[in-house]
C-alpha cells in the first residue's frame, strides 16, 4: 500500500513538472525571441533595435532630420501573448513637468502653468485614485498670455496629465505629489529631440523581421549584432518662469488612455 501511494505521488510530482517546465520552456522561448539586433534595409540612413531579453531594454538607433546626426531612444518592454510591449524611458516623455513654491499660494492648493502647449490636447487631474478623479478639460484653462495658460486645482497625491495623440487615442503621465513641497507647476513641451512609446507593440514573424514598429512602413530584419551606443541622460533643466526657478519633477507611469 505504502509503495502505491509512493509511486502516485511520485507520478503525480513529474506530471505537475512536466506542465510547469512546459510553461517555462514555453514562456523562456517568447523571450528569447526578443534577444538580438534588427535593422532596416535603408543602407543610406539604417534603423536599428537592440533588444535585451535579460534585462527587457531596448534602444533605437535612428537617423535624425540633421545631416548626419543619430538620434537613440530607450525604454523597457514586456512580452504577452508572443508580442513585445515596449514603453520609453521619461527622457524621452513628450512633455516635462518642473515645481517650485509659493508663499501666496496655499498649500492645499495646486497653481499649474501650461507653457508652449495647446490646452485643446491636455486634460488635468489630481487626486489619491485614477477612477475616482475626473478630468478637468482645456475651457478650465486660464489664459496668462498667447504661449501660457493656467488652471488651479486641488493639491492630491498624484497629477495625473493626460496628452491626445491622435483624435480617438492618448495617453497619461502620473506624477506623485504626495512628498513634495511644491504648490507651483510648470508643464512644458520636451524641447529634445523625442519618440514617445506606450506600450508599442513589436512582433517579430518566422521570418525574423518586424513589419509595424514605426509609422511610415520601415521594416526590420534580424542580423548579426550591431554596434549601439546608447544616449546618456539628459542633465535634468531648471527652467526660469516669472522670474522663479522650477525643479524637474520626473514622472512615475506612463500608460494608455482607453479609447472614448
Amino acid at each position: 500500500m505504502l509503495v502505491k501511494q509512493l509511486k502516485r505521488t511520485i507520478l503525480i510530482s513529474l506530471i505537475c513538472y512536466s506542465g510547469f517546465t512546459h510553461a517555462q520552456t514555453t514562456k523562456d522561448k517568447q523571450l528569447d525571441k526578443y534577444h538580438g539586433f534588427f535593422k532596416s534595409a535603408d543602407t543610406d540612413a539604417p534603423v536599428i533595435l537592440g533588444m535585451n531579453a535579460k534585462r527587457k531594454q531596448f534602444v533605437v538607433k535612428k537617423p535624425a532630420a540633421e545631416t548626419d546626426a543619430v538620434n537613440y531612444f530607450q525604454g523597457t518592454f514586456t512580452v504577452k501573448n508572443d508580442t513585445a510591449y515596449a514603453t520609453t524611458t521619461a527622457d524621452q516623455d513628450a512633455i516635462k513637468l518642473y515645481g517650485s513654491h509659493a508663499d501666496a499660494v496655499a498649500d492645499e492648493q495646486l497653481v499649474i502653468y501650461f507653457r508652449k502647449l495647446d490646452p485643446k490636447r491636455i486634460r488635468v487631474k489630481t487626486g489619491k485614485d485614477f477612477d475616482a478623479s475626473t478630468f478637468i478639460a482645456s475651457e478650465k484653462f486660464k489664459t496668462e498670455s498667447d504661449s501660457v495658460y493656467s488652471l488651479q486645482v486641488k493639491k492630491g497625491d498624484t497629477l495625473w496629465i493626460a496628452l491626445a495623440i491622435g483624435e480617438q487615442e492618448g495617453h497619461s503621465y502620473s506624477f506623485s505629489l504626495q512628498d513634495t513641497p511644491y504648490n507651483q507647476l510648470l508643464v512644458q513641451p520636451n524641447y529634445a529631440q523625442v519618440i514617445t512609446w506606450v506600450e508599442k507593440p513589436i512582433y517579430i514573424n518566422d521570418e525574423d523581421e518586424i513589419h509595424s514598429l514605426f509609422d511610415g512602413g520601415i521594416r526590420l530584419k534580424r542580423v548579426a549584432r550591431a554596434r549601439m551606443y546608447p544616449s546618456l541622460p539628459m542633465i535634468p533643466s531648471n527652467p526660469r518662469f516669472k522670474g522663479t526657478r522650477y525643479f524637474p519633477i520626473n514622472r512615475e507611469q506612463l500608460f494608455k488612455l482607453p479609447k472614448e
